[in-house]
This record gives structure tokens, C-alpha cells and sequence, in this order.
């Protein structure tokens, strides 16, 4: 289509990330996406900046690559992306993957973490470390995106149902529930 493409990760440059990964995918996809631009939003971390933006140099795509820093209107950030990608090689529970899902952007993570349980199978989610496909991935929800307008709802409501403050003291009352019941 016509409009713009904007594919975001929003993470600190720590290694455990590994934006590299990103950009390499983000170079295989810009082939067929001549528009696309690609948000880095995230604190410095060791000045991995540098490196980060000599790499998207090599891979010729250092012209749609914007370096954003650490920002505070996150909502922005997920609202102007197309999809949000979590390219992380270590995770614990990923808040920009909740916060993305909260503002119904669609997003693609690696298995990490708790990353696959929580995207669960309402999003897309790739091998650590494989640019091949992430990319695959992200194209596929691009094109999901522009077929089914109602994702963003459905990205918004299992937030909801699974991760709103309700939803978290259901479950902490539940397992509370269970070891008591276990201990008498």
C-alpha cells in the first residue's frame, strides 16, 4: 500500500535485546518495503548507539533508521508504529510487548522469556538470533494489519482480560487460594 510502514522497537541498547538482529531483519524487509521507516526508542546502554548505527550503515539502511533515545510518551511511539518488534535474546516478563498490546500494536517477538506465553497466539513470534525470521514474521503482520482492522481490538482486550491490574490480583488471590487450600 501506500502509506508508511513504521516498525519500531522500543527497548534499552543493552546487548540482551540485540537490536542487531532487528536491523538485519529490518534490511531484508526493506527490499520489499521502499517506504518503511524504523523507530529505535531506548536509553543508551555503553554506547552501543554507535555501533548500532554504523551496522545500519552497512546494511544501507542508516536513511530510515531514527535513533529516538530514551523517551516518556511511549502511547505515541506505539500509536505512529505499524507493528513493534521484541527482539530480545533474554526476557522476563516484556512490558513494551504489554504496553504495545495495550495500544493496539500489533507485535512480533522472539521466543524469550515469558515473550511466546504472552503474545500468545494472537501475535507472531520468531527464533532468537534469526533475522530470516523475524522479517518473515513482521511481513506477516504488516499484511495481517492492513486485512484485519479489528487486530488492534483484539491486541487490546487480551491485555486486558490477561494483564490489567484486575487480571493480576484475580491471579495472585487464586494462587493465594491454592496454597492455602494445599496447606490444610
Amino acid at each position: 500500500g501506500s502509506e508508511a510502514i513504521v516498525v519500531g522497537i522500543v527497548a534499552r541498547l543493552d546487548a540482551a535485546k540485540d537490536h542487531e538482529t532487528f536491523l538485519q531483519a529490518a534490511a531484508l524487509l526493506r527490499r520489499h518495503n521502499s517506504t518503511m521507516q524504523l523507530l529505535v526508542v531506548g536509553a543508551d546502554v555503553g554506547e552501543r548507539e554507535a555501533g548500532l548505527r554504523s551496522l545500519a550503515e552497512n546494511l544501507g539502511i542508516d536513511d530510515v533508521v531514527h535513533f529516538l533515545g530514551a523517551r516518556d510518551d511511549l502511547p505515541s511511539i506505539y500509536n505512529a508504529c505499524t507493528v513493534v518488534v521484541s527482539s530480545s535474546r533474554t526476557e522476563g516478563v516484556s512490558n513494551t510487548l504489554i504496553e504495545a498490546m495495550a495500544c493496539g500494536c500489533p507485535i512480533v517477538a522472539t521466543d524469550a522469556g515469558d515473550s511466546a506465553r504472552i503474545v500468545a497466539d494472537i501475535a507472531l513470534v520468531a527464533q532468537v538470533g534469526d533475522e530470516q525470521a523475524l522479517a518473515q514474521c513482521v511481513a506477516v503482520a504488516i499484511e495481517r494489519r492492513r486485512e484485519r482492522p479489528d487486530w488492534p481490538i483484539e491486541l487490546r482486550e487480551r491485555v486486558i482480560r490477561d494483564h490489567s491490574t484486575e487480571a493480576l490480583a484475580n491471579q495472585t488471590i487464586s494462587a493465594l487460594r491454592t496454597a492455602i487450600a494445599a496447606r490444610e
